[in-house]
């Protein structure tokens, strides 16, 4: 490894100079060491251990994808962020994809960035640790079953097989009693919803202001508050449409709809005075 410091390189007609700071690092074919030394002279630079492993999947041989496993998702060294890329089909076995999803051990968030083969599969109960957030780019494998039992609180599922029947059966369950263990679900279905139509009983029209838990909790009566609300962004204007819907047992949860077919379901904190959460989607703007 050669080490230069502080070298300083002059900018004609630009002042004041600029520090340049370089490391070079020589290898003889074995990938894996070289990174290895390489986040561990960062690690001691800015004294904080690799937090997050991003891995674009068809670049690396299945032999060094598990040697990078082994360098950094250990018992002692959990990542927080972990996402695996690939803008193709994978064309990798799915024991390899498998054995990497299970052998991951990201904390916070885990990104599956890879369209995959037709007949992919994956139970998510085999997972080291639960992260708080999954988001799936090609959820279009995720089944309905695994909708009901994902335990991470946000779930971001783009590209999906759903169709407007499961998202209403989603919100029925719900107002049935079901309680999910996930907060936040987001869902870009294959069809276009029609969120009206998953609201058989009266409800009241809400204005912006009216977003709040003690204003909803004033009537056990109604147990439906629908809106409509414009929000603007660099992109240009949104337009959401959704219910909040309140139980006997004082939950709260609230879907929405945007570009026709983006769908959320928010499960609301009980904070008594707290203002509803609603979200926005990259996806919403082709992104992501």
């Amino acid at each position: 490894m050669e080490n230069k410091i502080n070298r300083v390189r002059l900018w004609p007609h630009q002042l004041p100079s600029v520090p340049q700071y370089t490391l070079k690092l020589y290898y003889s074919g074995n990938l894996v060491p070289t990174i290895n030394q390489w986040t561990t002279y960062l690690s001691n630079v800015f004294n904080v251990l690799p937090t997050s492993l991003s891995l674009e999947y068809n670049c690396f041989e299945n032999g060094t994808i598990n040697k990078i496993m082994d360098a950094y998702c250990t018992d002692v060294n959990s990542m927080k962020h972990v996402e695996l890329i690939n803008n193709e089909e994978l064309n990798q076995s799915k024991d390899a994809i498998i054995s990497f999803l299970q052998r991951q051990n990201a904390t916070e968030k885990i990104k599956l960035l890879f369209q995959p083969i037709t007949d992919f599969v994956f139970d998510f109960k085999l997972l080291r640790n639960i992260p708080s957030c999954i988001k799936c780019k090609y959820a279009n494998w995720i089944t309905y079953k695994q909708l009901l039992e994902f335990e991470s609180e946000s779930v971001y599922l783009s590209r999906s097989n759903f169709t407007n029947s499961d998202f209403k059966n989603l919100v029925v369950k719900w107002r049935n009693g079901w309680n999910p263990t996930w907060k936040d679900l987001m869902i870009e279905f294959r069809e276009e919803l029609n969120i009206d139509a998953y609201i058989s009983d009266s409800y009241i029209e809400i204005n912006r202001e009216d977003h709040y838990r003690n204003v909803l909790m004033r009537d056990n009566k109604i147990r439906a508050y629908r809106f409509e609300i414009e929000i603007n962004t660099v992109l240009g204007a949104v337009l959401k449409t959704g219910y909040h819907l309140t139980r006997p047992d004082q939950s709260i949860a609230t879907v929405t709809m945007e570009n026709n077919k983006i769908g959320w379901f928010h499960i609301q904190p009980n904070n008594p005075d707290g203002k509803m959460i609603a979200q926005l989607s990259k996806r919403t703007f082709n992104f992501d």
